[in-house]
């Protein structure tokens, strides 16, 4: 969707965004990227906050055949390892088909950064997790052939 500035970032934001917070593809200044956006409900006791940060994608070195055999409290040790406690509240089926992806497992990281993104947008689209592991594999990969 074609963000035009902040009032229409706001609005598609406090109807679109879950409790937490989701990935977003957005593409502003002839570049896209993977983003994920917090919700802080009542920020300050006023109206809700949302704030952007980049992902960074991470390959771990459990396969999927790995992981598939691991025992369920291994899965939640590992998860809670890349996701902190925030794992809890998801089912371990989609955990370990989200993060394995052929040979190995990817996690995403999310740094904390100062808001960046400007208020009018080409396009933002929010996205599964598991989208996003792919497209930012995808980028990877892009990023390599052009070495």
């Amino acid at each position: 969707m074609k963000i035009n500035n902040k009032k229409e970032l706001d609005k598609f934001l406090k109807l679109n965004i879950p409790e937490i917070g989701s990935y977003a593809l957005v593409s502003y200044d002839n570049k896209a990227e993977a983003i994920w956006i917090t919700r802080y409900k009542d920020f300050n006791g006023g109206d809700d906050w949302f704030l952007e940060s980049p992902c960074e994608l991470h390959k771990h070195e459990t396969s999927q055949n790995e992981l598939k055999d691991m025992p369920d409290e291994e899965i939640r040790n590992l998860c809670k390892l890349l996701y902190g406690e925030s794992y809890s509240s998801l089912d371990l089926n989609d955990i370990t088909t989200c993060m394995a992806k052929g040979t190995c497992c990817y996690s995403i990281d999310n740094p904390q950064v100062a808001p960046y993104l400007p208020c009018e947008l080409d396009d933002l689209t929010l996205i599964s997790e598991d989208y996003c592991i792919d497209w930012l594999i995808e980028k990877e990969e892009e990023l390599k052939e052009e070495e």
